[in-house]
């Protein structure tokens, strides 16, 4: 093909020359142009231009113009790019289904009311670091195939694959005993695989919110999700229903979070203590340190509504140091006092036992308030030795 000087991106042929040499003197013997053009008929052709450069015997810079139509091919490009685009937009690319975009565009043109239920697999971690990661992903595509297997699809059920263990199912209408009946099916489905990939048992736990298409998508599965963490510590089954006190609760324990730095800036949790006398001659033989939290408004917060919250956090590593620092403070002013001080036994969190060296950093702790360490014993909970 004979290219049309006068299109746009060959109009300026002195500033093609330029470049052509520029790309030559780099050391370069190939520069390729693609653009769009028109034919003297008007259609639209897309021309892939390559210029292939060397030198002749007499040292002048020569340039090979080889120019192809591609514009079938380039559309075919297009087309397959916006395959490939749409494939990592809208599928999971461990399941291969739904991910949570396609998940709410196909729920709003759905158009219809139902249940959003969050899905988890109990310990999953566990099939990670036991199996591996490629098995875990594996685990990954069964359960997905076990949720396809049990929804009904021709039904306008959905689901989706979130990430890691996280799923995402809608089925609609509102009868709640159907839908019970089909999470149990699923639960059971999905005990058959640790037998078919001999992983540790999957138990799966469900938190379940209503829909309608009035409400945000988003909305519905935060609620589902916090009715699922509900539900990962019920004894007796493994779904909850998402209902307001859940609402007042997650405000709540968003206070308690925001409200944590600035409680122990400003020391409002006070360490109170509990004696401890001997059976024998009802004489004081230690003391137990208790933490309770006095608001900016005065009142107290007993500890079982921020402990628990602090734990799930992580927080609680921080106020179990400042219980126990405060409590080796108190101690050394006792002594300094002259007063004949007994052993205060500081509660140790089951969440600061996962930190490496939690005892020697007590242990300094001890050592810069000048206190012996028997004087501040460390206890834990029967649950944390268990």
């Amino acid at each position: 093909m004979v290219p049309n000087l006068n299109q746009k991106v060959l109009r300026d042929v002195s500033v093609l020359r330029e470049t052509l040499l520029d790309v030559y003197s780099q050391g370069k013997r190939e520069y390729v142009l693609n653009y769009w053009a028109e034919d003297i008929n008007g259609n639209k052709i897309f021309y892939n231009h390559r210029f292939l450069l060397t030198c002749n015997e007499f040292g002048n810079v020569c340039a090979l113009s080889i120019i192809k139509d591609s514009t079938k091919l380039h559309e075919l490009d297009a087309e397959g790019m916006q395959n490939e685009l749409e494939q990592y937009a809208f599928f999971d690319p461990i399941t291969n289904g739904y991910n949570y975009i396609k998940f709410k565009a196909k729920l709003v043109e759905q158009n219809l009311p139902g249940f959003i239920v969050s899905l988890d697999i109990h310990s999953f971690k566990i099939i990670n670091s036991i199996c591996g990661v490629t098995k875990g992903d594996e685990v990954i595509r069964h359960i997905w195939d076990c949720i396809l297997k049990v929804i009904n699809l021709e039904n306008n059920d959905l689901a989706a694959h979130i990430n890691a263990d996280h799923y995402i199912i809608f089925i609609p209408g509102d009868k709640e005993e159907e839908l019970i009946g089909t999470l149990k099916g699923l639960s059971l489905s999905l005990l058959i695989i640790s037998v078919d990939l001999d992983v540790p048992e999957i138990h799966p736990y469900y938190g379940i919110s209503r829909w309608n298409p009035e409400k945000k998508i988003e909305m519905a599965y935060s609620e589902a999700i916090t009715a699922k963490h509900n539900a990962k510590y019920l004894q007796n089954m493994n779904y909850a229903f998402f209902n307001e006190e859940d609402t007042l609760r997650l405000i709540h324990e968003k206070r308690v979070i925001d409200s944590f730095e600035t409680a122990l800036a400003k020391k409002e949790f006070e360490i109170w203590f509990q004696p401890k006398f001997s059976p024998k001659n009802k004489k004081l033989v230690g003391a137990e340190a208790l933490v309770r939290w006095r608001t900016e408004d005065g009142k107290l917060m007993k500890p079982d509504e921020f402990i628990p919250i602090f734990e799930r956090n992580n927080m609680i590593r921080a106020l179990d140091e400042y219980i126990f620092r405060n409590v080796c403070h108190q101690q050394k002013r006792w002594q300094l006092e002259g007063k004949s001080i007994v052993p205060i036994s500081v509660n140790l969190s089951r969440a600061s036992l996962y930190y490496k060296g939690i005892a020697e950093q007590y242990q300094r702790i001890a050592e810069i308030s000048e206190i012996r360490t028997e004087f501040v014993p460390i206890e834990i909970t029967e649950s944390a030795t268990v």
